[in-house]
């Protein structure tokens, strides 16, 4: 949780920049601020991608005596990335007044999830979720990405 809430508190900050740039026209701050918010969240989320592949199974064991645990957190270090480039973009959307898009994202992404209880869980069990939550975070990464990329080419 401790990446996460990085993310999410820088997240918050963009929204009232976002709107101040969009309120005053520049365009090219707004495309700025997009640039620096995917790669800032690619590098972390890669950063800690790799950090709970290669430890989580100690960081199981180490902090919750569970080899169980371990092999978790190894399984959702694949959503890192997306996960904070979802929330930083959502974030963009909301400062550019696209509120129904992000509706819109989130509401799929959970149907997504939902989707993966009703399949993959009695198939795959557990595993099954895991693979629906990061299949909604790729999807709503990959529309985040799509709904701003006209106001990152400036």
């Amino acid at each position: 949780l401790l990446p996460s809430a990085l993310i999410n508190s820088i997240s918050v900050l963009l929204l009232p920049r976002i709107s101040e740039a969009q309120a005053l026209g520049k365009h090219h701050t707004i495309a700025y601020v997009i640039r620096r918010s995917v790669t800032f969240c690619c590098i972390m989320g890669l950063f800690f991608s790799t950090v709970f592949f290669l430890s989580g199974k100690w960081i199981g064991n180490f902090l919750f005596h569970s080899e169980t645990a371990g092999d978790f957190i190894v399984k959702l270090s694949f959503i890192c990335p997306f996960l904070y480039i979802t929330s930083s973009l959502g974030s963009i959307l909301h400062g550019l007044g696209r509120t129904y898009t992000t509706l819109f994202i989130n509401v799929i992404t959970l149907l997504i999830r939902i989707a993966s209880v009703f399949f993959l869980i009695p198939e795959m069990g557990l595993s099954g979720y895991i693979l629906g939550l990061l299949a909604g975070q790729c999807f709503s990464a990959v529309c985040c990405i799509i709904s701003l990329h006209k106001y990152a080419t400036y």
